[in-house]
């Protein structure tokens, strides 16, 4: 069953590349597979899960960015690409912590987290109105 979730969501994947949150699926389903099963198998699962949660989401949610980019910079002003990149690195870094919460691994856990916090106080303070502090806090 968890094997036809991974095809369902690698055929999603293709079907909406620029989805960034077609990754955050992929690496929760293999995340899932990767707690069933044990051995050396089960490390490389979770490496590969993680590997969605940071790369594969920031490429996806670069690509949807660059579509709309024009529509976004035509209806507002200002320097939006950098306030979207700290975002998307955000985002990552919460989706990262998020699994090995879900790992139990709090250690590492809180590590992520503290960076997710981090980033949004720098984002702040710096006059940058994107972000979500509330759900890493």
């Amino acid at each position: 069953a968890v094997q036809d979730a991974i095809d369902a969501y690698d055929q999603a994947a293709s079907l909406f590349p620029k989805n960034s949150f077609m990754p955050v699926l992929q690496g929760s389903v293999v995340l899932q597979q990767g707690m069933a099963t044990s051995g050396s198998v089960r490390h490389a699962l979770i490496f590969r899960a993680m590997s969605f949660f940071l790369h594969e989401y920031n490429e996806a949610a670069e690509a949807y960015y660059k579509a709309v980019q024009g529509k976004v910079d035509s209806k507002i002003r200002g320097d939006h690409g950098s306030c979207a990149k700290k975002l998307r690195m955000t985002i990552a870094l919460y989706n990262l912590a998020r699994g090995f919460h879900y790992l139990a691994l709090n250690h590492l856990s809180f590590q992520f987290y503290e960076q997710v916090l981090q980033l949004q106080n720098h984002m702040l303070s710096h006059g940058d109105i994107c972000g979500f502090t509330c759900d890493a806090a």
